[in-house]
């Protein structure tokens, strides 16, 4: 049986949250290919490491609040942490694909019990990074959503779900700093589309270590009088990981 190429972890060039710009320096020189093109772009792939045992945990902030016509600021607001776990825990084949299968614990139900789990499964090739949807159970459908297209450079867009063809765009690579430490991410926004409520907006940061941040703002109107918008903003940043 051939091994599935998700069983034990390739060698990378890899960028510790530590690392400093002379290291960089030192890094580019001694092998790891640059990353910028004949035109001076910053280009390249996200190399998210998906061997079996890779894990993640997330804060996970929330915050709700209220903005209602002809009142000045917010009222009843709201915040909530939590910690959420990402685990690569198996190869998988599905369709004849090889895949990553990547498990959810969430942390806004208790980690551990079964209404936390969520599932899917993820690969990563020369021409991106490809992953299913977070499902309940064995998530086995062949549709794929495209988190990022290879290689990156600021202004790039690409069709994020064929089922829904909404629009992504690379913007640039940013240095971020999370509770995990300090890290180089392409920042990736979801653009609107023509159905997409005023004020909703989604952002997610990719870097070696997988999704550094994420940051969705969405805005409900409620049937009110005076009339008022329900403010939820959702962050989830890089907390610890390890390979």
């Amino acid at each position: 049986m051939t091994p599935n190429r998700y069983t034990r972890p390739a060698t990378r060039c890899r960028m510790p949250a530590t690392l400093t710009l002379a290291v960089l320096a030192m890094l580019l020189l001694s092998g790891c290919n640059s990353d910028e093109d004949g035109d001076g772009r910053q280009t390249g792939p996200v190399h998210y490491e998906l061997a079996t045992g890779t894990r993640r945990e997330y804060r996970v902030t929330t915050r709700m609040s209220v903005i209602t016509q002809g009142r000045p600021g917010e009222s009843d607001v709201s915040r909530n942490e939590t910690m959420s776990r990402m685990t690569i825990v198996s190869p998988v084949v599905h369709h004849g694909q090889e895949y990553a299968l990547e498990r959810l614990e969430n942390g806004v139900i208790p980690i551990g019990e079964p209404e936390s789990i969520l599932e899917r499964n993820l690969r990563e090739d020369d021409t991106g990074l490809f992953g299913s949807h977070w499902a309940s159970s064995d998530p086995v459908s062949p549709d794929e959503r495209r988190y990022a297209a290879y290689p990156l450079a600021p202004g790039e867009e690409w069709v994020f779900d064929e089922n829904v063809p909404l629009l992504v765009r690379a913007i640039r690579r940013e240095v971020l700093t999370v509770p995990a430490g300090e890290f180089e991410a392409w920042r990736i926004d979801h653009l609107p589309g023509p159905n997409t409520a005023f004020g909703n907006t989604y952002t997610e940061w990719y870097g070696t270590a997988g999704m550094i941040r994420s940051f969705g703002h969405l805005e409900v109107e409620q049937d009110t009088q005076p009339r008022s918008r329900r403010i939820t903003e959702i962050t989830w940043e890089l907390a610890d990981y390890d390979e």
